[in-house]
Protein backbone atom coordinates (compact mmCIF):
# COMPACT_ATOMS: atom_id res chain seq x y z
CA UNK A 1 0.00 0.00 0.00
CA UNK A 2 0.68 3.50 -0.58
CA UNK A 3 1.69 6.00 1.98
CA UNK A 4 -1.46 7.82 1.19
CA UNK A 5 -3.81 4.83 1.09
CA UNK A 6 -2.27 3.46 4.37
CA UNK A 7 -3.22 7.46 5.89
CA UNK A 8 -6.65 6.98 4.42
CA UNK A 9 -7.09 3.94 6.50
CA UNK A 10 -5.80 5.60 9.42
CA UNK A 11 -8.57 8.02 9.49
CA UNK A 12 -11.23 5.83 8.97
CA UNK A 13 -9.72 4.06 12.01
CA UNK A 14 -9.67 6.68 14.01
CA UNK A 15 -13.18 7.92 13.06
CA UNK A 16 -14.31 4.60 14.16
CA UNK A 17 -12.37 4.72 17.45
CA UNK A 18 -9.96 2.25 16.52
CA UNK A 19 -6.81 4.12 17.80
CA UNK A 20 -4.27 1.86 18.28
CA UNK A 21 -4.91 0.55 14.79
CA UNK A 22 -4.77 3.86 13.22
CA UNK A 23 -1.46 4.79 15.44
CA UNK A 24 0.04 1.45 13.39
CA UNK A 25 -1.02 2.51 10.08
CA UNK A 26 0.39 5.88 10.60
CA UNK A 27 3.83 4.72 11.77
CA UNK A 28 3.88 2.37 8.53
CA UNK A 29 3.12 5.28 6.48
CA UNK A 30 5.81 7.34 8.09
CA UNK A 31 8.30 4.91 7.16
CA UNK A 32 7.39 5.23 3.56
CA UNK A 33 6.89 8.91 3.74
CA UNK A 34 9.45 9.64 6.48
CA UNK A 35 9.62 13.58 5.48
CA UNK A 36 5.43 14.12 6.36
CA UNK A 37 5.12 15.44 9.44
CA UNK A 38 1.82 14.69 9.59
CA UNK A 39 2.25 11.06 10.66
CA UNK A 40 4.32 10.90 13.79
CA UNK A 41 2.46 14.12 14.86
CA UNK A 42 -0.81 12.20 14.60
CA UNK A 43 0.83 8.95 16.04
CA UNK A 44 1.64 11.07 19.37
CA UNK A 45 -1.38 12.87 19.31
CA UNK A 46 -3.54 9.77 19.57
CA UNK A 47 -0.94 8.09 21.97
CA UNK A 48 -1.31 11.08 24.08
CA UNK A 49 -4.94 11.95 24.28
CA UNK A 50 -6.49 8.57 22.68
CA UNK A 51 -4.25 5.40 24.44
CA UNK A 52 -2.63 7.20 27.61
CA UNK A 53 0.52 6.59 26.56
CA UNK A 54 2.47 9.75 27.06
CA UNK A 55 5.91 7.96 26.54
CA UNK A 56 5.08 6.93 23.29
CA UNK A 57 3.80 10.04 22.65
CA UNK A 58 7.04 12.19 23.38
CA UNK A 59 8.92 9.81 21.24
CA UNK A 60 6.94 10.77 18.13
CA UNK A 61 6.09 14.39 19.35
CA UNK A 62 9.40 14.38 19.43
CA UNK A 63 10.03 12.79 15.83
CA UNK A 64 7.85 15.37 14.26
CA UNK A 65 9.39 18.87 15.85
CA UNK A 66 12.28 18.73 13.04
CA UNK A 67 9.64 18.12 10.34
CA UNK A 68 7.53 20.82 10.96
CA UNK A 69 7.80 24.06 9.04
CA UNK A 70 4.74 26.12 10.26
CA UNK A 71 6.41 27.83 13.71
CA UNK A 72 3.01 28.00 15.44
CA UNK A 73 2.32 24.31 15.10
CA UNK A 74 5.69 23.60 16.27
CA UNK A 75 5.38 25.97 19.17
CA UNK A 76 2.09 23.88 19.93
CA UNK A 77 3.80 20.64 19.61
CA UNK A 78 6.52 21.63 21.89
CA UNK A 79 2.81 22.32 24.35
CA UNK A 80 1.90 18.27 23.67
CA UNK A 81 5.48 17.51 24.97
CA UNK A 82 4.94 19.72 27.70
CA UNK A 83 1.91 17.97 28.80
CA UNK A 84 3.57 14.78 28.10
CA UNK A 85 6.08 15.06 30.32
CA UNK A 86 3.45 16.19 33.03
CA UNK A 87 1.71 12.78 32.77
CA UNK A 88 4.92 11.58 33.13
CA UNK A 89 5.79 13.40 36.40
CA UNK A 90 8.84 15.04 34.89
CA UNK A 91 8.24 18.79 35.94
CA UNK A 92 11.42 19.32 34.85
CA UNK A 93 10.59 18.45 31.91
CA UNK A 94 7.52 19.69 31.37
CA UNK A 95 8.39 22.96 32.69
CA UNK A 96 10.70 23.79 29.71
CA UNK A 97 8.94 22.64 27.35
CA UNK A 98 6.03 25.61 28.47
CA UNK A 99 8.92 27.70 28.79
CA UNK A 100 9.77 27.24 24.96
CA UNK A 101 6.14 27.80 24.09
CA UNK A 102 5.98 30.94 25.99
CA UNK A 103 9.33 32.14 24.68
CA UNK A 104 7.75 32.19 21.07
CA UNK A 105 4.07 33.10 21.97
CA UNK A 106 3.84 34.94 25.66
CA UNK A 107 0.00 34.93 24.92
CA UNK A 108 -0.21 31.17 25.11
CA UNK A 109 -3.10 30.87 27.35
CA UNK A 110 -2.83 26.96 28.47
CA UNK A 111 1.04 27.09 28.51
CA UNK A 112 0.57 29.94 31.39
CA UNK A 113 -2.13 27.58 33.20
CA UNK A 114 0.11 24.76 32.94
CA UNK A 115 3.39 25.95 33.59
CA UNK A 116 1.42 28.51 36.31
CA UNK A 117 0.29 24.84 38.02
CA UNK A 118 3.95 23.22 37.86
CA UNK A 119 5.19 26.80 39.38
CA UNK A 120 2.67 26.31 42.11
CA UNK A 121 3.53 22.92 42.84
CA UNK A 122 7.34 23.68 43.13
CA UNK A 123 6.36 26.75 45.70
CA UNK A 124 6.94 29.46 43.48
CA UNK A 125 3.88 31.12 44.64
CA UNK A 126 4.48 34.35 42.86
CA UNK A 127 5.55 33.71 39.30
CA UNK A 128 2.40 30.90 39.60
CA UNK A 129 -0.12 33.58 39.85
CA UNK A 130 1.41 36.21 37.64
CA UNK A 131 1.14 33.13 34.86
CA UNK A 132 -2.16 32.33 35.57
CA UNK A 133 -3.47 36.14 35.81
CA UNK A 134 -2.08 36.10 32.33
CA UNK A 135 -3.62 33.37 31.47
CA UNK A 136 -7.03 35.05 32.38
CA UNK A 137 -5.95 38.43 30.38
CA UNK A 138 -4.91 36.89 27.16
CA UNK A 139 -7.75 34.43 27.13
CA UNK A 140 -10.42 37.68 27.99
CA UNK A 141 -8.20 39.43 25.01
CA UNK A 142 -8.57 36.38 22.48
CA UNK A 143 -12.53 36.42 23.33
CA UNK A 144 -12.61 39.92 22.18
CA UNK A 145 -9.69 40.50 19.59
CA UNK A 146 -8.89 37.14 17.66
CA UNK A 147 -7.50 38.68 15.06
CA UNK A 148 -4.33 39.76 17.36
CA UNK A 149 -3.60 36.47 17.69
CA UNK A 150 -2.07 34.81 14.45
CA UNK A 151 -1.83 31.52 15.85
CA UNK A 152 -5.19 30.87 15.80
CA UNK A 153 -6.56 30.16 19.39
CA UNK A 154 -9.49 31.53 20.84
CA UNK A 155 -10.64 32.24 23.76
CA UNK A 156 -13.23 29.82 26.19
CA UNK A 157 -15.03 29.13 28.94
CA UNK A 158 -13.24 26.18 29.90
CA UNK A 159 -9.66 28.22 29.88
CA UNK A 160 -10.89 30.45 31.80
CA UNK A 161 -12.36 28.27 34.06
CA UNK A 162 -8.82 26.54 34.43
CA UNK A 163 -7.51 29.67 34.75
CA UNK A 164 -9.61 30.81 37.66
CA UNK A 165 -9.90 27.67 39.41
CA UNK A 166 -5.90 27.09 40.00
CA UNK A 167 -5.83 30.83 41.18
CA UNK A 168 -8.34 29.51 43.89
CA UNK A 169 -6.24 26.62 44.49
CA UNK A 170 -3.16 28.73 44.77
CA UNK A 171 -4.80 31.22 47.13
CA UNK A 172 -7.01 28.38 48.98
CA UNK A 173 -4.79 25.42 49.04
CA UNK A 174 -1.15 25.90 48.13
CA UNK A 175 -0.55 29.40 49.68
CA UNK A 176 -2.52 31.44 52.13
CA UNK A 177 -3.66 34.15 50.04
CA UNK A 178 -7.23 34.36 50.79
CA UNK A 179 -8.34 37.58 48.94
CA UNK A 180 -6.83 35.72 45.60
CA UNK A 181 -8.61 32.55 46.72
CA UNK A 182 -12.21 35.04 47.27
CA UNK A 183 -11.54 36.52 43.77
CA UNK A 184 -11.33 33.28 42.05
CA UNK A 185 -14.10 31.49 43.59
CA UNK A 186 -16.61 34.78 42.96
CA UNK A 187 -15.10 35.33 39.09
CA UNK A 188 -16.13 31.06 38.73
CA UNK A 189 -19.90 31.72 40.23
CA UNK A 190 -20.53 35.45 38.90
CA UNK A 191 -18.67 35.14 35.31
CA UNK A 192 -19.00 31.38 34.41
CA UNK A 193 -21.59 30.16 36.23
CA UNK A 194 -19.82 27.03 37.74
CA UNK A 195 -20.77 26.12 41.19
CA UNK A 196 -19.18 22.60 41.21
CA UNK A 197 -15.74 23.78 40.54
CA UNK A 198 -15.92 25.99 43.54
CA UNK A 199 -17.28 23.75 46.08
CA UNK A 200 -14.71 21.60 44.71
CA UNK A 201 -11.83 23.92 45.79
CA UNK A 202 -13.67 23.93 49.34
CA UNK A 203 -13.15 20.22 49.36
CA UNK A 204 -10.00 20.56 48.43
CA UNK A 205 -8.72 22.93 51.04
CA UNK A 206 -10.41 20.85 53.58
CA UNK A 207 -8.70 17.61 52.24
CA UNK A 208 -5.27 19.72 52.49
CA UNK A 209 -5.89 20.12 56.35
CA UNK A 210 -6.44 23.72 55.97
CA UNK A 211 -10.24 24.21 57.49
CA UNK A 212 -10.28 28.03 57.53
CA UNK A 213 -9.52 28.52 53.82
CA UNK A 214 -12.27 25.97 53.01
CA UNK A 215 -14.63 27.73 55.05
CA UNK A 216 -13.24 30.95 53.28
CA UNK A 217 -14.44 29.28 50.02
CA UNK A 218 -18.38 27.80 51.50
CA UNK A 219 -18.50 31.43 52.97
CA UNK A 220 -18.18 33.05 49.19
CA UNK A 221 -20.39 30.74 47.91
CA UNK A 222 -23.24 30.39 50.78
CA UNK A 223 -22.92 34.66 49.46
CA UNK A 224 -24.26 33.63 46.04
CA UNK A 225 -26.54 30.36 46.85
CA UNK A 226 -27.31 30.99 50.79
CA UNK A 227 -29.74 28.25 50.79
CA UNK A 228 -27.68 25.22 49.02
CA UNK A 229 -27.84 22.73 51.40
CA UNK A 230 -25.31 20.69 50.49
CA UNK A 231 -22.61 23.70 50.69
CA UNK A 232 -25.17 24.85 54.52
CA UNK A 233 -23.83 21.36 55.87
CA UNK A 234 -20.42 21.31 55.33
CA UNK A 235 -20.08 24.90 56.36
CA UNK A 236 -21.78 23.81 59.84
CA UNK A 237 -19.78 20.29 59.76
CA UNK A 238 -16.14 22.59 59.84
CA UNK A 239 -17.16 25.30 61.66
CA UNK A 240 -18.74 23.55 64.61
CA UNK A 241 -18.04 19.82 64.55
CA UNK A 242 -13.92 20.23 63.88
CA UNK A 243 -13.50 23.33 64.90
CA UNK A 244 -16.01 24.40 67.69
CA UNK A 245 -16.69 27.52 67.19
CA UNK A 246 -19.71 28.30 68.88
CA UNK A 247 -19.19 31.11 69.77
CA UNK A 248 -18.03 32.68 66.68
CA UNK A 249 -21.23 31.43 65.37
CA UNK A 250 -23.56 32.86 67.82
CA UNK A 251 -21.77 35.96 66.98
CA UNK A 252 -22.10 36.18 63.50
CA UNK A 253 -25.85 35.11 64.15
CA UNK A 254 -26.01 38.54 66.32
CA UNK A 255 -24.10 40.43 63.19
CA UNK A 256 -26.45 38.85 60.96
CA UNK A 257 -29.29 40.80 63.07
CA UNK A 258 -32.91 40.93 60.93
CA UNK A 259 -30.90 40.45 57.47
CA UNK A 260 -31.06 37.20 57.15
CA UNK A 261 -33.59 35.43 60.01
CA UNK A 262 -33.74 32.55 58.66
CA UNK A 263 -29.71 31.39 58.12
CA UNK A 264 -29.56 32.69 61.66
CA UNK A 265 -32.09 30.26 62.81
CA UNK A 266 -30.53 27.59 60.91
CA UNK A 267 -27.49 28.30 62.36
CA UNK A 268 -28.91 28.48 66.26
CA UNK A 269 -30.58 25.36 65.80
CA UNK A 270 -27.49 23.45 64.87
CA UNK A 271 -25.57 25.46 68.04
CA UNK A 272 -28.33 24.11 70.20
CA UNK A 273 -28.12 20.23 68.58
CA UNK A 274 -24.74 20.10 69.61
CA UNK A 275 -24.26 22.40 73.07
CA UNK A 276 -28.45 22.08 74.26
CA UNK A 277 -26.95 24.67 76.96
CA UNK A 278 -24.86 27.14 75.17
CA UNK A 279 -25.63 30.54 76.59
CA UNK A 280 -24.99 32.59 73.77
CA UNK A 281 -27.51 30.15 71.55
CA UNK A 282 -30.22 30.06 74.17
CA UNK A 283 -29.98 33.98 75.13
CA UNK A 284 -30.88 34.46 71.94
CA UNK A 285 -33.72 32.65 71.33
CA UNK A 286 -35.18 33.50 74.59
CA UNK A 287 -35.19 37.07 72.82
CA UNK A 288 -36.67 35.81 69.80
CA UNK A 289 -39.41 34.19 71.49
CA UNK A 290 -39.91 37.69 73.43
CA UNK A 291 -40.59 39.21 70.21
Amino acid sequence: MTADELIEQGVQHSENGQFAAAVEVYLRAFELSPKDERLPWEAARLYLYMLSDPEKAVRWFEASLPLIQNPFKACDTRYHLGLAHTFLKDDTKAAARFEEVLAHTPTHVLACIELGKLMTRKGDFERAKDLLQQAVLHNNMRSTLPEMFPDGQRGSAHAAALAWMNLGRLGYVASDDEALGNTAAERLIEDLGDDQRVLMLAKEAHEAGKPYSALAVLDVFLSYHPDHEEAVQQWVRISLDELGQFDDVVDLVLQLGENDTKWAERLIDEVLRRKPDHAGALEYRRVKTKH
